[in-house]
C-alpha cells in the first residue's frame, strides 16, 4: 500500500523561505503569467491602432507561450484584475434604482461590463486571434469544474462569440465546378 510522502524537512524549510507550498506553480510560471497580464493592461491603455495591433500580437504570443502551470495563474489574474469593481457596480445600481433614467442605465451597463471583454475585442485585432480566443475558451471550459471562478471568462468569451458569429454574417454562394479548388477540396 502506497502512503503519501510528506515533503522533506529541507523542502519545507525552502518553501517557508520562498513562500511557496507544495502544489504552487513554479515562480517562472507566475512571472510569465504576470508578464502576459502586464501586456494585456498595456493593450487596454493603448489608443493607437498600429501600436494596439502590435501589443495585441505581443500579448497573444506571450499567452500562447505560457506553459500549462502558468495558464492557471494567467486565468486567475484575468479574473482578479479585469473584473468589474463591486463597489462601483453597487453605486451605479443604487443610482439606477433611485433614478431609473437612461443615463443611469448606461452608466450601470458600462461599469458592469468586465474589462476582459474589451481586452478580448482588442486581442481579436490580430489575424488568427479568433482561433486563439476559441482555444482559450476551450481551456477554460475544460477546467471549469475544478475552477468555477473562471465562469466569468467563459461568459465573456461566449458573449463576444455570440455577437461575432451570427447568421447575419453568413453568405450563401452556389458551389459548382468554377468555384476555387481550395473551397471544393474542403
Amino acid at each position: 500500500m502506497d502512503t503519501p510522502t510528506k515533503p522533506s524537512l529541507l523542502r519545507r524549510l525552502l518553501g517557508s523561505i520562498t513562500g511557496s507550498r507544495p502544489g504552487d506553480p513554479p515562480r517562472a510560471a507566475i512571472r510569465d503569467a504576470r508578464r502576459t497580464v502586464w501586456l494585456c493592461h498595456g493593450l487596454l491603455s493603448e489608443r493607437g491602432d498600429v501600436s494596439g495591433a502590435r501589443l495585441a500580437r505581443e500579448a497573444l504570443t506571450a499567452y500562447q507561450g505560457l506553459e500549462e502551470s502558468a495558464l492557471g495563474v494567467f486565468f486567475d489574474l484575468l479574473i482578479k484584475e479585469f473584473s468589474p469593481d463591486p463597489q462601483e457596480v453597487a453605486r451605479a445600481a443604487d443610482a439606477y434604482r433611485v433614478d431609473p433614467s437612461q443615463s443611469n442605465l448606461i452608466r450601470l451597463q458600462r461599469v458592469v461590463e468586465p474589462r476582459r471583454q474589451e481586452l478580448f475585442r482588442r486581442l481579436n485585432m490580430v489575424p488568427g486571434a479568433t482561433a486563439v480566443l476559441l482555444e482559450m475558451r476551450r481551456r477554460v471550459l475544460k477546467q471549469l469544474v475544478e475552477r468555477p471562478h473562471w465562469v466569468g471568462i467563459d461568459a465573456d468569451l461566449a458573449h463576444l462569440f455570440n455577437s461575432w458569429f451570427n447568421r447575419g454574417f453568413l453568405v450563401l454562394q452556389k458551389i459548382d465546378w468554377r468555384t476555387s479548388a481550395m473551397v471544393l477540396e474542403s
